[in-house]
């Protein structure tokens, strides 16, 4: 059984080896014998001179202008309106501050807090107290572009100040 089987593959293979690269030969044709392929090839016309270009060029009809039948403004400035009412009354938004303490010692919290109050009078200082912790944070920024600015001048003086994202006011 196990003769017959071995046979069997022999004999396939032994096809494959003649009949393959008769079958190669076949397919294979010269590169002088390509199909014509011309026909299916995108033709361009050749472009006109600058001078007849202008001469194909169609003249254009005018519009005339018609009044629209409803007036769009006044309803754009009613929804502008509401817009900005509702943006009037927003107190609150997720922005950045800049942290100069966060830790237990409470003379220490006091003391960066007048350095920092010191030299950035015109920026409000925020202390907050969680058990056991007290933080100081400053600043009210919408990206992290305007406290990286003020950081650099704040890190001569207070090198262990970093950037945090916390909810800030919204000043207007």
């Amino acid at each position: 059984m196990y003769i017959l089987k071995g046979f069997l593959c022999l004999g396939a293979f032994m096809t494959m080896v003649i009949v393959a690269p008769l079958s190669a030969q076949q397919l294979a044709k010269p590169a002088g014998e390509d199909p014509d392929i011309a026909m299916y090839r995108i033709r361009f016309k050749p472009e006109l001179p600058f001078a007849r270009v202008a001469d194909t060029i169609q003249p254009v009809s005018l519009k005339v202008f018609t009044e629209p039948k409803e007036d769009v403004t006044k309803k754009l400035n009613r929804s502008l309106d509401s817009v900005y009412i509702k943006n009037k009354q927003i107190k609150y938004s997720q922005g950045y501050r800049i942290l100069v303490y966060s830790g237990t010692d409470k003379v220490e919290m006091s003391d960066i807090r007048q350095k920092v109050y010191r030299q950035f009078r015109e920026i409000e200082l925020y202390t907050e107290f969680k058990a056991p912790d007290y933080r100081i944070t400053f600043g009210d920024y919408i990206d992290k572009i305007q406290a990286h600015n003020v950081l650099v001048k704040i890190l001569p003086s207070i090198p262990g100040a970093l950037i945090i994202q916390d909810q800030i006011n919204i000043h207007k």
